[in-house]
């Protein structure tokens, strides 16, 4: 009996951390799908900024439509920081800016 006692207290407390791994990688996918959506809108405004830059005139509505998308982004992005549970994650981007 006392084996069998054992072999359920790891199995449990093994099924504890892989419900913590699942709920981490959950998290992850969030701020990762945030940080997507802020490399492409980056992306995008670095394109119609090299348009402008070049002398087109008629990028400027374009760029500022996606200068102000990225900053709701960006926003969103700082979000998904907040609510993750990797706290390290926002004090690494906070640095990251400042660069």
């Amino acid at each position: 009996m006392t084996p069998l006692l054992l072999v359920c207290i790891q199995w449990f407390a093994r099924l504890g951390g892989n419900i913590e791994t699942v709920r981490a990688e959950r998290e992850g996918v969030a701020v990762i799908a945030e940080a997507m959506k802020l490399i492409n809108a980056v992306q995008l405004h670095r394109g119609q900024m090299n348009l402008r830059l070049s002398g087109n005139a008629s990028a400027e509505p374009a760029l500022q439509a996606t200068r102000a998308s990225a900053l709701k982004v960006s926003t969103a992005f700082d979000d998904a920081l907040s609510r993750s549970s990797r706290r390290h994650l926002g004090q690494a981007m906070g640095v990251m800016r400042t660069l």
